[in-house]
């Protein structure tokens, strides 16, 4: 790396995305301790990161500036001040958009071939490209950290909302709410002037945001519409599967992604497989799920509508309950000043002292994912065994909590029924379950082009309109014989399937509207 004083009059500012705000501090400490981080400039002094730093030691009266020198020029050096401020904290959600709408036109400049569409697999193309690695969706998620699903929201919001609109709202609160924003893209022209001038003259600051509930939420869902604040998008609507799946759509609450355990099958590995740490545990903006959490608590208060939200959809429920300050501590009591809605907590773990110090958990709902001894032995590595699972449930049914399991997914190993009926025996021995819910194998493409041990998917022969599955015949089997073993030795709870077929809950004798499954009270 090449660090050069350069005078600071002889270096240029193009054209900025980013807003230049208030130095005063900036530059109070830079008069005080010097500039620790160097500007960044290319090799004709055009300036490609540090202008807040440039302005302050130009105010500051300094001639020279330290500066690092980089190779790229043109758009490759714009491309690159992009970059370095594309990882910062500090940009509103617009500023942030802005930058990416003009990244993807450059690297699609840069880079035309790998645009959608482009031609990224014949023969030809990998001769004369053979470095090529990721569309422009792909190279962004890597370099920045963030999930290809909001890259794409974000370059929306830039591209669908009128120029004058983004002036209007650009100092605004609406400018860095994610909800509001994208809402206002999918308007048409005359509605976002309309928001615009509504703006711009005072009368509004916030939009609220409509989720429509759709009707096939027969269990605890009704069709109305309710307005519901998603500023933060930490409460979110699983509705994800097809329409051919019986699958009574829940809440999510988005406090973490990744996970701490590596089972062969986990989706997360194809969820997470742009990110660099893949699925690395990060926890999110904890401020942002407890400020979610109170306004839905205060503004979605049907008498008839209690809802789950479940915390263990793209996270362990129970992975950070090592640390200082464990999310369930955290998130229990903001449940428990309300009586209506419970959090629901689905896991692997076996540490529950945290949840076992907690005296008050009336609306809180705990999940174990079980497997037959030999499945998880096999398959789902670094995870506390099955017994030690089964434990840590047995002390949270003791110490009063609602206890549930899910039996997923049910894989169809050499001698299965001996295994699963070993697992049900070990469970009834040790406590009752509330709730138990039975799954299969799903074998989605992304998960299987992304997980390190295939092995499993051997099982996986059956093509469905959502990844390939056992055999359905199969399937029915591995359920009625686990059915069967559950109530001849007296479980006489609620018993469900996860994400399968209404055909199949059909020939199971089942029906899909009286599905009494995990994720839903």
């Amino acid at each position: 790396m090449k660090i050069e004083k350069i005078r600071i009059e002889e270096i240029k500012i193009g054209k900025r995305l980013r807003e230049e705000k208030d130095i005063s501090g900036l530059k109070e400490s830079i008069d005080n301790i010097g500039l620790l981080n160097p500007i960044r400039v290319d090799k004709d002094s055009n300036i490609r990161d540090g202008v807040h730093r440039l302005r302050a030691c130009e105010e500051l009266g300094w001639m020279l500036i330290d500066c690092i020198i980089s190779d790229n020029v043109g758009l490759k050096g714009e491309l690159e001040e992009i970059d370095a401020n594309l990882i910062r904290e500090d940009l509103t959600v617009l500023e942030r958009a802005e930058h990416l709408k003009r990244r993807k036109e450059i690297y699609e400049e840069l880079y035309p071939e790998r645009r959608k569409g482009g031609d990224r697999k014949s023969d030809n193309f990998k001769q004369r490209n053979p470095s090529f690695e990721k569309s422009f969706v792909g190279d962004t998620a890597s370099k920045i950290k963030r999930s290809p699903t909001v890259i794409r929201e974000e370059v929306r919001i830039a591209r669908d909302i009128d120029e004058d609109v983004k002036r209007q709202i650009k100092d605004t609160p609406i400018a860095d709410r994610k909800g509001d924003l994208l809402s206002i893209a999918k308007m048409s022209d005359d509605k976002q002037k309309k928001i615009g001038n509504l703006v711009e003259e005072g009368k509004l600051d916030k939009l609220k945001i409509r989720i429509k509930k759709p009707k096939k939420f027969t269990v605890h869902f009704n069709a109305k519409e309710e307005w519901i604040d998603s500023t933060f998008g930490r409460l979110v609507i699983f509705d994800k599967t097809p329409d051919t799946i019986c699958c009574p759509h829940f809440y999510e609450l988005k406090w973490s992604r990744g996970c701490v355990y590596d089972c062969a099958w986990c989706y997360l590995n194809g969820t997470y497989r742009f990110l660099e740490d893949g699925k690395k545990p990060v926890n999110y903006n904890w401020e942002d799920v407890q400020r979610d959490l109170e306004f839905f608590f205060d503004r979605y208060n049907h008498p008839n509508e209690n809802i789950v939200f479940n915390t263990g959809e793209l996270s362990d429920s129970l992975w950070t309950e090592t640390m200082n300050e464990p999310f369930s501590k955290f998130v229990i009591p903001i449940f428990e000043r309300q009586k209506k809605h419970k959090v629901l907590f689905l896991t692997k773990s076996d540490r529950v002292d945290n949840l076992l110090d907690i005296k008050k958990h009336d609306q809180v709902i705990m999940s174990f994912s079980l497997n037959a001894f030999e499945v998880a032995n096999r398959w789902e590595k670094r995870a506390p065994s099955v017994e030690k699972r089964i434990e840590a449930a047995k002390k949270l049914k003791d110490a009063g909590y609602e206890v549930r399991i899910r039996i997923d997914p049910i894989v169809p190993i050499e001698d299965w029924k001996r295994h699963y009926e070993d697992l049900v025996d070990y469970i009834l021995e040790r406590f009752i379950p509330d709730r138990v819910t039975l799954g299969s194998l799903r074998a989605l493409q992304s998960t299987v082009n992304n997980c390190d041990d295939k092995s499993w998917v051997e099982f996986c022969t059956e093509k469905s309109d959502w990844g390939k599955r056992i055999e359905t015949d199969m399937r029915i089997t591995n359920f009625k014989t686990i059915i069967k073993s559950l109530r001849d030795r007296g479980y006489d709870g609620d018993i469900g399937l996860c994400k399968e077929p209404k055909e199949l809950w059909e020939k199971m004798g089942m029906k899909c509207g009286d599905c009494k499954c995990n994720c839903i009270l």
